[in-house]
């Protein structure tokens, strides 16, 4: 009986290694060798909140780290991909298989080079079964950056193509529209606020600290802005928290 219970337990766990290591197969670190994404460019409409759909352009900024490679693959999960542009030229022959972009390169590009990968897109952003991804609801719009049951645990793919490992790390710009009435808030500091002739309004957010996918953030609800200075040992260090209307008095 323990020698059978043995071979049992051997077998469960030789079956979850190989679906382990089979959810794995997208998100090898070989290809994260080729290229380093150092800045990304966000513009995104949230603005069917009914639907809970989003659409819009990434940018990502990427310089190779060795020559001539191949091609490069990104993430993006369970979106509808409009166009993929590279250096501002529309391509067609990316492959996209609902979890990953692969798009072929010109052979000749040395290491060093710069490359621009600006990718359109639309869809339902996914959650994760048990927490995190992108939700919507009562009145918000936010992401969480981590997926509980997914593999990798790394989530920034659940709402814009990236480089979603823990490892790589970039600088941000996001461009945010939302309806009237409504704010943005996203990792970094608040640059500038468009009022827009179609009655929507987009906010810019700028990060200067390079973070990895996962930990980059947006969230949209009516919130408003309590500022305030903290006292810093060198100087005064202004702070900004957003909370909803109602809860401005606990803040």
């Amino acid at each position: 009986i323990i020698l059978l219970l043995l071979f049992l337990a051997g077998t469960i766990l030789i079956v979850n290694f190989r679906s382990s290591k089979k959810g794995l197969e997208h998100y090898s670190e070989s290809r994260y060798d080729s290229i380093d994404v150092v800045h990304y460019i966000v513009s995104l409409d949230i603005l069917d909140f009914e639907k809970e759909e989003i659409s819009g352009i990434t940018d990502l900024q990427i310089v190779l780290k060795k020559d001539n490679p191949d091609e490069i693959v990104i993430d993006l999960l369970s979106f509808v991909v409009d166009s993929i542009w590279i250096d501002e030229i529309n391509i067609n022959n990316y492959s996209y298989n609902g979890s990953i972009i692969k798009i072929p390169l010109d052979t000749g590009l040395p290491k060093g080079s710069a490359v621009l990968i600006s990718v359109f897109y639309h869809g339902n952003p996914s959650r994760d079964p048990r927490w995190g991804g992108f939700y919507f609801g009562e009145g918000y719009a936010y992401n969480m950056g981590i997926g509980m049951r997914s593999n990798p645990h790394s989530f920034g793919r659940s709402w814009y193509p990236c480089m979603d490992n823990f490892v790589d790390r970039a600088t941000y710009d996001y461009f945010i529209t939302v309806k009237q009435g409504l704010t943005v808030v996203c990792s970094g500091t608040l640059a500038e606020i468009f009022e827009n002739k179609n009655g929507t309004i987009t906010y810019h957010w700028n990060l200067r600290n390079s973070i990895p996918a996962y930990l980059s953030s947006v969230s949209v609800s009516d919130y408003i802005a309590l500022t305030d200075t903290l006292k810093g040992i060198r100087r005064a260090i202004p702070s900004c928290i957003y909370v909803k209307p109602t809860d401005s008095l606990r803040a």
